[in-house]
């Protein structure tokens, strides 16, 4: 259940640096190469980056996507609940992984009639952003679908 690969392979522990323990798999079946690793300090460990080095992870948060150039991808969905037809009601995302800098966001209110929702955003950090928005047809809650393009590094 904590294997990268659906086929057996040989799992080490390739050493430790700047307080990180590294575990190698190597997939028997087909070759193939995953790495991990776990913080001493406050053993969260990653989850499997493949031979491409791609980490893809989902917490509470949402999910990001980590590539070996520093390019990070989070998305996720929220559901925000209008105090009123035609007011604004506001709602903060935490990022899934933090960005370095300022990420940019897309944001899509799911609703019948897309008209009928107004979107904005407040200006991104690392951590989060704070959506604004105002549904006139109702005060129902909806769900907002959101993905962020910044970077981890």
């Amino acid at each position: 259940a904590n294997c990268p690969s659906t086929t057996g392979g040989l799992l080490e522990v390739i050493g430790s640096s700047q307080n990180l323990i590294i575990q190698q798999y190597t997939a028997v079946g087909d070759g193939l190469l995953y790495t991990r690793h776990k913080a001493i300090t406050s053993g969260n460990i990653s989850g499997w980056g493949g031979v491409n080095g791609i980490i893809t992870e989902t917490n509470s948060n949402g999910t990001y996507v980590k590539y070996p150039d520093g390019t990070m991808i989070c998305f996720g969905i929220v559901t925000l609940t209008p105090t009123a037809a035609n007011v604004a009601t506001t709602l903060y995302i935490t990022l899934p992984a933090q960005a370095t800098g300022e990420p940019a966001i897309s944001l899509a209110a799911r609703v019948p009639d897309p008209k009928t929702v107004s979107l904005s955003y407040g200006v991104p950090t690392g951590k989060g952003y704070q959506i604004i928005a105002t549904r006139t047809d109702s005060a129902n809650a909806y769900p907002i679908s959101w993905i962020a393009f910044g970077r981890w590094k």
